[in-house]
């Protein structure tokens, strides 16, 4: 039954993202995670924490944002675009944690996103140096 539930919110979720109806298609990956945490079985891929990071970004709600682009880059380590989220949440956070941002900005830079992770490299790195 899980099974089923989880491919309806998960098509429920790809319709709202296609129209860009984001409370929409966060309801839907976040009921497809609840069923992954009902009965131990895992029923989404990455999908759902993808387009939970970049709602969450785009709310600027960092801390949802860092935790759901961890588990993101655990099934993409080299997704320049979550990269690019990490380094934002982490560095939006604290500015004790900034260094931390900057290498996944680095990454995402090495991986070709030279424009949103090479410009938010250098933002964050001159914020780093004046509080130094």
């Amino acid at each position: 039954m899980n099974q089923i539930l989880a491919n309806k919110s998960f098509n429920l979720l790809k319709e709202a993202w296609n129209v860009q109806n984001f409370q929409l298609a966060k309801k839907s990956a976040l009921d497809i995670l609840d069923l992954d945490n009902t009965d131990g079985k895992y029923y989404c891929d990455f999908f759902p924490y993808y387009a939970l990071s970049l709602i969450y970004a785009t709310e600027e709600n960092w801390s949802k944002c860092e935790y759901v682009t961890d588990i993101a880059l655990k099934l993409r380590p080299k997704d320049p675009v979550l990269l690019n989220h990490m380094g934002v949440a982490i560095c939006s956070q604290s500015t004790n944690r900034i260094l931390e941002g900057l290498t996944y900005f680095k990454q995402g830079f090495d991986l070709g996103d030279e424009q949103n992770c090479g410009q938010n490299y250098l933002y964050w790195y001159r914020i780093f140096q004046k509080n130094q």
